[in-house]
This record gives C-alpha cells, structure tokens and sequence, in this order.
C-alpha cells in the first residue's frame, strides 16, 4: 500500500470482500461472465465448498459460485469450478496456481462459463423449490439409507441429538431412480453452520439395521446428484418387459440343470445383448468364493462396507449351481 501511495495511486472507493461464501442454486439461463470462472484440480475429496472459499480467501466469489465436481459414481473427484464477480478476481486466482491446501498443491486454470453451468446449473424444478428454502444455511447428504426411509425417519434420526430440520419434512429431499425407487441417498436443510456441523457428528450413526453416511453438501451437489440418478437406465438398453430385481444392486444367474431349456430366457439371467465379448469388457469386477449358502445381495454390500458405494445398480451376481 505505501508503494501504490508513493507512485501516486489514489484509494478512493473501498472494495468489500465477503468473509464467507454465499451459498445458493444457480439458473440454467443465468448471465455469466464468461472471464470469471476457472477450474481447481488435486483438492482433498473431503474439501467442502466453504474450504475451497477458504483456498481463495481475499478474493470475492459470486453467491453459489464454487461447484465441487462428481465422478460417476457420485463422490467428489478433488476437482471444483469457481466463479468470482469479475475478470481481475479471476486473475487474481489464477496466482493461487500450485499454492497449497493443507499438504496438497491445487492446480487452477481457466475454466469457461459452459464448464461451470454443466456443473451447477442443471437444477431441476424440485431441487430448486428445495434449495430455494429460506433460513437454510448448511445441506447435509446422507448415504446408505434404508430403502423404506420415510422424511419421518429422517426427522426422529437427528432429534435424537437433539437436532431440528430447517422447515420439516419439506427440508428432506430424496434421491430416486426415474421409477420413483429409492436410492438410498437424501439432502437435509438445516438452518444454520453449528446445527449443520452437529448433524454430521452422526456419521455412521445407525438408522434401522444400517449405518448412514453423513457429508457436507452443496447446491450444484444436489443438482449434480439428481441428474445423475435422472438419466441412470436400469438395465441399460433392456427390454421393457424385463422384470426388475427387488434389490437395486442385486441380480442373480440362476443355474439350476433341468429348470428350463437351452436359450430360454429366464428372468433372473443376463440377456444374451448384455453379454460384452471378452475383449471389449472392462476390468471392473471381482469374484467372491466361499459365501454362505443363504448370503444375499444385502450381505455383500454390507461386508464390503465403503467400497459398497462403487457398485453399480444390478451390480452383484449371485451364481447357484
């Protein structure tokens, strides 16, 4: 500052920076400026929006304007795009290239206001009724949820602590597949950062017979969550009259000799057009030996614990012979 005053500059209209980050949902055909944007990569996948806010502390960024970015299984990838209220503050992150978050250097690039409207402006009309509550400061996503959670359970699960949901049973947003099954993931409001933050102490608190996973969630989350399970087929490429199997994860090859004839299609088998030839098929499976004769669907998940969540929908084959 004393060099700027000695070389004659003059401080005339004092600029605010906010302490903290706005959160909100932003609009698919919202106006932004297409130099204020710009893309952070080798964050923590635990980093909430308000920490990467923190990365960039000094510098304004707009209300909603950091959007953490999933994988297709839905986990945060280390990768956000954020965006500032204009070019110089954009400029001015970009110089945050390679500095560190905790023992991790962050990668920061220009990023387009296309990349970040794919991220957080594809709200549909129910989450932006959801993330448009007012008193709603702080989104928790819970993961692992019985299927048959009702927005009760959710209620009784956190006024155990004693906790309160921001605005009720309309404070719970439930994700489901296009049929309207449950997919086991929901977002919570809760009115402000302390209740937030007490809520997620929670964290593999039981609900029923399951544990539940609790994380700190966004707006552009909610939005990124939603699509995903929106467009999710499934059986990719099915036929319509296939039957559905009664778990989500769950499908089974039955074997038994004699039970039908050779190129019969039995509903609980794969489809000779789900069938990858051998060289076009993906290294993503494994094998399990040894289970218990009644082992089902619901015992794999829970015995691979964490790693459960990778599975993908009628992702476990139970072969009996």
């Amino acid at each position: 500052l004393k060099m700027a005053c000695e070389h004659g500059h003059e401080f005339r209209e004092p600029e605010t920076i906010k302490r903290r980050l706005d959160t909100g949902p932003c609009q698919r055909n919202e106006q932004i400026d297409p130099d204020s944007i710009v893309k952070a990569r080798g964050l923590p996948w635990q980093s909430s929006d308000q920490e990467v806010a923190r990365f960039f502390r000094g510098l304004d960024i707009a209300k909603g304007g950091v959007a953490l970015c999933l994988n297709p299984q839905g986990r945060r990838n280390g990768e956000a795009l954020i965006r500032f209220v204009n070019k110089e503050q954009r400029n001015m992150a970009l110089e945050r290239h390679k500095h560190h978050l905790g023992h991790r250097y962050i990668e920061v690039y220009k990023a387009s206001a296309e990349d970040f409207l794919k991220v957080a402006g594809d709200a549909n009309h129910e989450a932006m009724i959801f993330l448009s509550k007012p008193d709603a400061q702080f989104i928790v996503r819970m993961r692992g949820l019985p299927f048959s959670a009702t927005h009760e359970d959710i209620i009784n699960f956190f006024n155990e602590s004693p906790l309160t949901v921001a605005h009720g049973t309309e404070g719970i947003l439930f994700v489901k597949y296009p049929d309207k099954r449950a997919t086991g993931d929901a977002f919570v409001l809760f009115a402000s950062e302390e209740e937030g933050n007490r809520a997620l102490m929670k964290h593999k608190d039981n609900m029923k017979d399951r544990y539940i996973e609790l994380f700190r969630s966004t707006a552009a989350e909610v939005s990124q969550v939603l699509k995903r399970f929106a467009s999710t087929p499934l059986i990719p490429n099915g036929p319509p009259s296939l039957p559905l199997p009664t778990h989500p994860l769950f499908a089974i090859n039955q074997i038994h000799p004699g039970m039908f004839q050779p190129g019969m299609f039995h509903p609980g088998m794969m489809p000779q057009q789900f069938i990858i030839p051998p060289q076009q098929r993906p290294k993503d499976c494994i094998r399990l030996t040894g289970l218990p004769f009644n082992a089902k669907a619901e015992d794999i998940t829970l015995f691979l614990g964490d790693f459960a969540e990778y599975i993908k929908p009628q992702g476990i084959h139970m072969v009996l012979n």
